[in-house]
């Protein structure tokens, strides 16, 4: 939650664009994402990442973030949750 605060603060106006699905189930996804928007000072930035989303009743219970050349790593957890109970 302090990292999405610190971003706001840092980028007000930031918005996440889907890339790229990597990988689905029932209980969640992991998709490529690029976060996009524009800092206090006026940069335009593009940070691209990979997102791993939990769900249970339409809400989104646990989030990670992985860089781009963690796919691996993100994917490895992914099935881990989907192994798990």
């Amino acid at each position: 939650m302090a990292s999405g605060q610190m971003m706001e603060s840092l980028v007000p106006d930031y918005w996440i664009e889907p890339a790229e699905v990597l990988a689905y189930s029932a209980k969640g996804l992991v998709e490529q994402e690029i976060l996009k928007g524009t800092s206090t000072d006026g940069v335009t930035i593009e940070i691209p990442l990979i997102h791993l989303a939990l769900f249970a009743d339409r809400r989104v219970t646990h989030v990670e973030a992985f860089d781009l050349d963690q796919r691996d790593l993100a994917l490895a957890r992914f099935e881990e949750f989907n192994r798990s109970g």
